[in-house]
Formats: structure tokens, C-alpha cells, sequence
């Protein structure tokens, strides 16, 4: 780590409840220690990947979100029972299928976006 991070880390050491600040603090100091080829990807998306570094603290408060999380494989007759197919699943666990997890369902559908994303040479916009 070189000194302005160290600097910078002991300057942040209030903001260790996190919240929008510290968020917004890290997400900065980040850009500017990546590599020159990966930070060149980011450029001119500063602003947005700042504005956005804690929307995650926000969904926590969606009563949704934490079957996004977890997956309970036992209602499948254990982990090498669970469908790949969400709709097998859903079918499988009916009104149940929500309550016992759905993150490998939620990992496909990110990874289909990200695929997605690359192929058209998409970049986020704010």
C-alpha cells in the first residue's frame, strides 16, 4: 500500500460507520490505485460509480433482497437436486420457491447482463 493510501486510510478512520461518505471515499481512492489499463475503463464514470457506491447499504432495507442471498437446498432433496432451470424450480417448490433462496437464479441472470453488456460494448451511464 503506498503512503497516500496509508494517508488516506488513517484520515478515514471516522467514517468506519461507513454510510454515503465512506462509501464515496473508498470508491474514489479505489479508482486511483487500479491498474492504468483498467482505470481507462472507468474514466468519465467517476461521478456515477461515486453517486452509486451505496446502493447496496440501501437495498438491505428491501425485504426482497435477502433470498438474493442464500439458497436452502434441502426443499430440493439437497445440492445436487437444485434445478438450473429457475422455472423447474419454481415449479418444484411452488409458493415456497421465493422463502428457500434464489441466488443461483440471481447469479445467472447478473451474469447474462454482464455478457450482455460486454457484447454490445455497453458503458454505464449516469
Amino acid at each position: 500500500m503506498n503512503l497516500r493510501a496509508c494517508l488516506f486510510a488513517l484520515a478515514a478512520l471516522p467514517l468506519l460507520a461507513w454510510g454515503d461518505k465512506g462509501h464515496r471515499a473508498i470508491v474514489t481512492l479505489s479508482l486511483t490505485t487500479l491498474p492504468p489499463e483498467v482505470r481507462a475503463w472507468y474514466r468519465g464514470e467517476e461521478g456515477f460509480l461515486r453517486d452509486h457506491a451505496s446502493d447496496p447499504d440501501h437495498w438491505r432495507n428491501d425485504r426482497k433482497e435477502p433470498p438474493r442471498h442464500y439458497l436452502d437446498a434441502e426443499p430440493y432433496g439437497g445440492p445436487g437436486h437444485v434445478p438450473q432451470d429457475v422455472a423447474q424450480a419454481q415449479a418444484m417448490l411452488g409458493g415456497r420457491f421465493y422463502r428457500n433462496g434464489v441466488v443461483p437464479w440471481v447469479i445467472q441472470d447478473r451474469w447474462r447482463d454482464l455478457v450482455a453488456t460486454f457484447k454490445e460494448g455497453d458503458r454505464p451511464t449516469g
